[in-house]
């Protein structure tokens, strides 16, 4: 039997189980309703500037403002705006949440602009840019899923498994807390979408080009990102 036809099996039988998981009755008690002041961002009413100070900003009258409401469901929003205007002091998202589809699909697929390293930690990890203004943090793949950590390596020296946020995002969701951000794996073109796109002249003398014709631009840090 084909290894990529059980491998495609096993993906769909996890994938409806997590499903049926999702719409089994105690993941659909309704919960309260979450209070304005209770939601992380929320847009300030426009204020009018006054003549009678030229020093501070003077205080207006409730007729003065100008009520603007932005709310999650709008469809002018981009996927990682409605997301942002969904966070609570309580959780990142609602747990039938119909934007979080859609979101992480945009994070695996949508086009890349931009790629800089973000300074500061001990692992390579790159900040991405979409053309929708979005923007995702990347971390490399540096080994396999399957692959034992040498015991006689060091604590600090040890790669952070690509793969351990994804599980993570998703056991969150299973215990019902939402509070890790979506995290989803993603196969990146290191040329196209990394090399040919960076303004970050400190990532940009990573890459090596061979002098042959039969090979690409590699990066030093990571030959295989996913």
């Amino acid at each position: 039997m084909d290894v990529s036809s059980v491998t495609e099996r096993s993906l769909e039988s996890d994938r409806r189980k997590m499903e049926a998981l999702f719409d089994h009755a105690l993941y659909n008690m309704p919960g309260p309703p979450v209070p304005e002041e209770d939601r992380l961002l929320k847009v300030k009413p426009r204020v009018h500037s006054s003549d009678k100070s030229s020093q501070m900003w003077a205080s207006v009258t409730e007729e003065d403002n100008e009520d603007i409401r932005w709310n999650s469901s709008s469809d002018s929003h981009p996927p990682w705006l409605r997301f942002h205007l969904g966070i609570s002091r309580w959780q990142l998202f609602a747990h039938r949440d119909q934007n979080m589809a859609t979101l992480t699909q945009q994070i695996a697929t949508q086009k890349v602009v931009s790629a800089v390293q973000k300074s500061g930690g001990t692992q390579l990890k790159l900040v991405m840019t979409f053309r929708n203004y979005g923007q995702a943090l990347l971390k490399p793949m540096k080994q396999e899923r399957d692959e034992e950590t040498n015991h006689n390596l060091y604590y600090f020296s040890d790669f952070e498994r690509h793969n351990a946020e994804i599980a993570a995002f998703h056991l969150d969701r299973v215990l019902g807390f939402r509070r890790i951000p979506p995290v989803v794996g993603r196969l990146v073109d290191v040329v196209e979408e990394i090399k040919d796109v960076t303004t970050d002249r400190k990532l940009a003398r990573t890459f090596f080009t061979s002098p042959g014709t039969a090979h690409s631009p590699s990066l030093h840090h990571s030959p295989s990102i996913a």
